[in-house]
Parts: C-alpha cells; structure tokens; sequence
C-alpha cells in the first residue's frame, strides 16, 4: 500500500495533474468494464450451475423445536415449518 502511494507521487510529479486525471480516467474506465464484465459472469453462471442438494433430513433424532410467536398483533397468516413437504416415515418403518 505504502509502495502504491509513494509511486502515485513519484508519477503525479513527473507527469502533472492533468495528465495524471486522464490516465486515471482511463485506467479507471478498464477497471469498471473489467468490474461489469465479472459481475454479468457471475450472475450468468449462478443461474446456469445445478445446485446439489442439501444433506438429507433425520427424522427421529431426539431433537426437539419449539417454534413461539407471543406478543404481537399479527393482521395475516402466520406459518412455522421444520419441514415442508410430504412426511417420510422414521428409520426402520417403512
């Protein structure tokens, strides 16, 4: 960072204010194609790649969850859902 900074100097310097404000404008137009050309990528392959499912639910393991909704004035539905989805059977019934 240090170095960055005390070569900026050096350059400013060397070359003046002005001539300095257009290459950092025209370094700074590359950046932001370069910044806009990574972010179409990343939206493009996020929407593209399959995702894996998560691991498998276990049923039965003991765990308990106590979902609470308390004071508050609610004006719609409310829904709370370890699961959702069709209910699979414990281990061993089948």
């Amino acid at each position: 960072m240090a170095v960055t900074a005390v070569w900026m100097g050096i350059y400013f310097a060397r070359v003046g204010l002005n001539a300095a404000s257009q290459a950092a404008g025209v370094v700074g137009a590359f950046i932001g194609l370069a910044g806009l050309a990574v972010a179409v990528y990343g939206a493009m392959a996020a929407k593209t790649e399959p995702r894996e499912p998560g691991p498998p639910q276990r049923s039965g393991t003991g765990d308990v969850v106590t979902n609470t909704v308390s004071k508050t004035t609610n004006n719609g539905t409310i829904i709370q859902g370890g699961r959702i989805g069709p209910a699979e059977p414990p281990a061993g019934d089948s």
